[in-house]
């Protein structure tokens, strides 16, 4: 058991989806695609919590695309000064149950890397698809 989150894409109109259908003999309404997905990144999940939804209830919350951009900016500035003392940081790692450790270890650093890279492709890929809904979810 543990912290477990993940960014999904809700993709309404997409290529050979009628052919798709024809095929399978179901109406298809959208299709899921898991975007980015962490393990234990509290600081992260706190974040989405804090800035976009109202209560930490495993129900998933719905994201634009300006929330990753300026998340993306954060873990970059996060990366940047990891070793500045004096930096005030917007990404606070929270205590939880199955939240994992609080400390800004080598771990935690890896996390954002991750988050920088996939957020990336995020932003990149929505530019070019605009039938698609963002959403942000976590379980424990």
């Amino acid at each position: 058991m543990g912290l477990d989150m993940s960014i999904v894409a809700k993709v309404y109109n997409f290529d050979n989806k009628d052919k798709l259908e024809k095929e399978l003999d179901f109406e298809i309404n959208y299709i899921e695609l898991e975007l980015a997905y962490w393990r234990k990144c509290n600081a992260i999940h706190n974040w989405f919590i804090k800035n976009r939804g109202k209560e930490d209830d495993c129900k998933p919350i719905y994201i634009y695309i300006k929330d990753l951009i300026k998340l993306k900016g954060i873990c970059e500035e996060e990366i940047k000064n990891k070793n500045n003392k004096d930096y005030k940081s917007e990404l606070e790692p929270i205590p939880g149950f199955f939240f994992g450790i609080t400390e800004k270890d080598e771990w935690y650093y890896k996390d954002m890397e991750y988050s920088v890279k996939q957020l990336d492709k995020i932003i990149k890929w929505y530019k070019h698809n605009n039938n698609i809904s963002l959403y942000y979810q976590a379980s424990w």
